[in-house]
């Protein structure tokens, strides 16, 4: 069960806002921060960016400040008796989010959910929030083993979002500033695949989704899909997929359950 007490959301304070509690409160306290702010880390009042979250759990010191001239957070104050932590969470610590915006949006529905009357409220506060939990919880792991987590992430999105572009390690590698066989081995540690594989199942993602869905050639299809080889694009496509373009097209549009013939 998850019991929420109070909580607010894009709450604004003027440049005087100050905490300082020795004992903290008797249940959690979760903040997602959205503007600069000082926090006390080992002693020292320590300066956090925006999209820095922090959970204190019951009875742990709050030392925080602002350092503009406003200070905006999302807060929520609850208890549970869900194990939703895990082991070595990181209470009290300031942790920058991997993917903030998201963190804020299942926050929003959250606060709605908490104002609203619904008769679904407690099973949603069980379903919503530990998705936050485990994104601080991800967010500190990953900051800690890998400090490129965010720009690979990004580029891991670019990959699949424009797959016709000229994807070469020596250019990726160059771009976040490490070798390429460091490249290589941290975008494998990250994600449990290569850079390449990556590549070429985003170009075939595409092709499968032009050969179901338009009339283009083949040749037109391996070209908006990255290809410069028409050829090198067939063999490609039949290896991973099992059948060539032209099959994959026709048992598609036959309404032939393509996944199923692969797999035989």
């Amino acid at each position: 069960m998850i019991k929420i007490y109070r909580m607010g959301c894009n709450a604004a304070h003027d440049k005087n806002f100050y905490i300082n509690r020795p004992t903290g409160w008797g249940c959690y306290l979760l903040l997602l921060v959205k503007t600069e702010a000082l926090f006390q880390i080992n002693g020292e009042m320590t300066l956090c960016q925006p999209g820095t979250a922090v959970l204190y759990s019951p009875g742990q010191h709050h030392h925080y400040k602002t350092i503009g001239d406003v200070y905006i957070n999302d807060w929520l104050q609850f208890d549970t008796d869900i194990n939703l932590f895990g082991q070595s969470f990181p209470f009290g610590i300031p942790v920058v989010l991997s993917s903030p915006k998201d963190c804020y949006s299942v926050f929003s529905v959250l606060y709605n959910e908490f104002m609203s009357n619904s008769a679904h409220r407690k099973q949603n506060f069980i379903n919503l929030l530990p998705f936050i939990i485990n994104k601080i919880n991800d967010s500190y792991r990953t900051e800690k083993i890998n400090p490129l987590y965010d720009s690979l992430l990004s580029l891991r999105c670019d990959i699949y979002a424009h797959p016709e572009s000229s994807w070469k390690i020596p250019d990726l590698s160059k771009k976040l500033n490490v070798s390429t066989s460091y490249f290589h081995a941290i975008y494998y540690q990250t994600f449990n695949t290569t850079c390449i594989n990556d590549v070429i199942e985003s170009r075939l993602a595409y092709a499968r989704q032009l050969l179901s869905d338009t009339s283009i050639t083949i040749d037109e299809t391996a070209f908006n899909c990255g290809y410069q080889n028409v050829e090198h694009f067939i063999r490609q496509f039949k290896k991973k997929c099992g059948i060539t373009p032209g099959k994959y097209r026709k048992n598609h549009r036959a309404g032939f359950d393509v996944a199923t013939f692969i797999t035989k």
